[in-house]
């Protein structure tokens, strides 16, 4: 599978986007606000008119049982926030 790591342009693009991509797809949260999503993903991100930045794409081996890929562990980081200021928000 082909993974790209993904940064959005600003910090509506963020929320918008990490939601858009939780829905359909597991995706790593990394550092400084990027993720790491299937490369098909992009694909709804530009149906969705989302601005985003491709830093780099890699090919991971994945388990042929788990889909986990090789070594690592499978996480989904779907973030709910709620507007600011309700005191309200997760992560």
């Amino acid at each position: 599978m082909q993974m790209v790591k993904i940064k959005f342009q600003d910090p509506l693009q963020d929320a918008r986007g990490a939601l858009e991509l939780a829905k359909r797809f597991a995706v790593i949260c990394l550092p400084e606000d990027t993720y790491e999503v299937p490369a098909a993903a992009l694909a709804v991100l530009d149906e969705s008119q989302l601005s985003y930045r491709v830093l780099e794409t890699d090919r991971i081996q994945e388990d042929p049982v788990t889909g986990v890929a090789a070594g690592g562990e499978m996480i989904n980081c779907a973030r709910v926030l709620e507007p600011q200021g309700t005191g309200r928000e997760r992560t």
